[in-house]
């Protein structure tokens, strides 16, 4: 006797962002068989989710969506396995046994960290061999960015300080950063901040982001006998970025 299933499929958006991925899921399905020993081979498109832009401004972000499937076949159905892209996506089905006629909510979230289209897919292979394949895409977005300037600084250890710029591009045209904070491997650095001047002012019309620009005394003091060294920068608003200091040894 040769297994069949047949599923009906509803979608519920749930609002819930990694470099793009076009990797492609295995059919798995071809590869199984049910334990009848008939072979069974069918894959079905639940569906897909697009979350549109996605502000990694602060981080990664993660964003979920809810796929709902029913079964109209007359047996039961179970999870077998469930399989997906990269290890950024999760995926579960509750629950992983369905009756004739129940329905079960296959859930999927993907990790947005980069800048760029995201697309990842998930698969659910049921006990029949039916494999059930959903989709997500979200294109990472950055509004504001905090750049530093020069990146990388060559420092005498007998100099008291160093300075470098601070510049924060915004296509929000929001101007509350707030003072940066400056680590050396998460341990604190003082450092004297001047505050930030508006370079260029937020044009929407004309497309123009808010520039603004601060300065940042760093003193050498607090960097060590040896070099290069890292240091951190993240604003209170969470814009992050660094700059690396070589130390030149024998020069004041």
């Amino acid at each position: 006797m040769r297994w069949t299933s047949s599923i009906l499929f509803l979608s519920v958006a749930v609002v819930g962002c990694s470099e793009s991925d076009d990797s492609q899921v295995a059919p798995a399905a071809e590869q199984q068989t049910h334990p009848s020993g008939e072979g069974v081979s069918k894959q079905v498109q639940v569906g897909s989710f697009d979350f549109g832009e996605v502000c990694i401004d602060a981080g990664a972000q993660v964003v979920d969506h809810v796929f709902q499937y029913r079964n109209t076949t007359d047996h039961d159905l179970e999870v077998v396995k469930i399989a997906a892209t990269c290890g950024c996506v999760k995926a579960a089905m509750t629950p992983q046994r369905l009756r004739p006629g129940e329905a079960a909510d296959l859930f999927m979230s993907t990790e947005v960290s980069g800048v760029g289209v995201v697309e990842q897919s998930s698969v659910v292979l049921l006990s029949d061999g039916t494999s059930l394949r959903v989709s997500e895409r979200a294109l990472g977005v950055r509004t504001t960015r905090l750049m530093v300037i020069p990146r990388r600084v060559r420092v005498a250890p007998l100099a008291r300080q160093f300075t470098i710029e601070l510049y924060v591009v915004d296509r929000r045209g929001i101007a509350e950063i707030g003072l940066p904070g400056v680590t050396i491997s998460g341990m604190p650095v003082e450092a004297r901040f001047t505050d930030w001047e508006v370079i260029e002012r937020f044009d929407q019309a004309a497309g123009r982001p808010l520039r603004q620009v601060a300065t940042l005394e760093i003193p050498t003091a607090q960097l060590g006998a040896s070099g290069p060294v890292t240091i951190e920068i993240k604003t209170v608003s969470g814009l992050k970025s660094e700059v690396v200091v070589d130390l030149i040894p024998g020069v004041s």
